[in-house]
């Protein structure tokens, strides 16, 4: 027996490892809330049009959904954007270009501009509202002025240069008129009434409330070759591998159970024919 429980620990340590080693890798990975920041609208930035403009262009009357994600992922960033459209066009009687505005920053710098136009014409085409043309701008920039807007929204992301990989949380930041950050929204998918209440109190130049993250934090990575995300959860690896173990420990225990169960104790042989 003692072996048995030797072997569940080896293959309890085998099996956490390697999710200790992603957690602690990508641990840098968050959405950090950094409420009432000011977004560095100096910044800048090539929107869809392939002009060059500064992120304060976009800020002053309206208050503002600012998403980071890449136009080429066809992973975590389209079910993003897939959730601000169904967002937008949940809010009733609360129109882009009329009522607040869209930015999108893509967080790889080695996108153009044309990638920026297609993603606004794929959006504008679903919005289909008065104002959508005039409210949606879809930015691409140089890797210093991404990280310049990233890092004050505590958009903590990791861009591996050799393998053109790109780790990321996922969410949206909620921006006053003036460039300060109000409120975050977590995940893919965003309520539309939590968005249109953030922003109402963004559009007051207010701050909002911190609110609670997911317990269990997605991180996604790029791969270039597939054009798709490869999702990592980072509790779900430990927690998983300390189930799999277990069940494994269980299953060894019961065989050595049934086993000793039949086996035939010293001095009390049955041979066949034996009255």
């Amino acid at each position: 027996m003692k072996f048995w429980v030797l072997a569940t620990i080896a293959l309890f340590g085998t099996a956490l490892a390697p999710a200790q080693r992603a957690y602690d890798v990508r641990s840098e990975i968050r959405f950090d809330q950094r409420l009432d920041e000011q977004l560095p609208l100096d910044a800048e930035f090539t929107n869809e049009e392939g002009r060059k403009i500064k992120l304060g262009d976009l800020f002053g009357e309206r208050p503002v959904v600012l998403l980071f994600a890449f136009y080429r992922c066809q992973g975590v960033c389209a079910m993003e954007f897939t959730g601000v459209l169904e967002a937008m066009n949940g809010m009733n009687a609360f129109h882009a270009g009329l009522d607040y505005d869209l930015i999108n920053i893509s967080i790889h710098p080695k996108e153009t501009h044309e990638l920026g136009r297609a993603k606004k014409r794929d959006f504008v085409e679903i919005y289909r509202r008065p104002g959508g043309q005039e409210g949606i701008h879809m930015l691409v920039g140089d890797e210093k002025n991404i990280l310049r807007v990233t890092d004050t929204a505590g958009f903590k992301f990791h861009f591996d240069r050799e393998k053109d990989l790109i780790d990321h949380p996922s969410g949206i930041v909620i921006a006053t008129p003036d460039g300060r950050i109000s409120r975050y929204v977590f995940g893919v998918s965003y309520p539309s009434k939590m968005v249109r209440d953030a922003l109402i109190t963004a559009s007051a130049n207010k701050i909002g409330q911190k609110v609670e993250q997911p317990s269990l934090f997605l991180c996604w990575q790029y791969d270039p070759e597939t054009g798709q995300y490869r999702l990592i959860v980072k509790n779900a690896l430990i927690v998983g591998g300390m189930l799999t173990v277990l069940i494994l420990g269980l299953s060894i225990g019961v065989m050595s159970w049934r086993g000793s169960r039949h086996r035939p104790t010293p001095g009390h042989r049955h041979d066949k024919g034996e009255a």
